[in-house]
């Protein structure tokens, strides 16, 4: 597969510099969080949702955010 010269100059994710060290840590017995795209895989709480949902910026505010949100 031929790629442009613009795809070429991007070269690779920054943070696949850190994936080696992820895998010392885990091959100490540390316990490894990986927050990929999709990760990970836990319920986010109510909780959040609830703040979310009842979000509200004082009326006085010039940058009011109408609520547009609803679950």
């Amino acid at each position: 597969m031929k790629f442009s010269s613009k795809v070429l100059k991007c070269g690779l994710s920054p943070m696949r510099k850190f994936h080696p060290y992820a895998v010392a840590a885990e091959a100490k017995g540390r316990k490894i969080y990986h927050l990929n795209i999709g990760q990970p895989d836990i319920e986010t709480p109510k909780a959040y949702f609830d703040a979310v949902k009842h979000f509200d910026l004082p009326r006085s505010s010039p940058s009011r955010i109408p609520p547009t949100w609803t679950p």
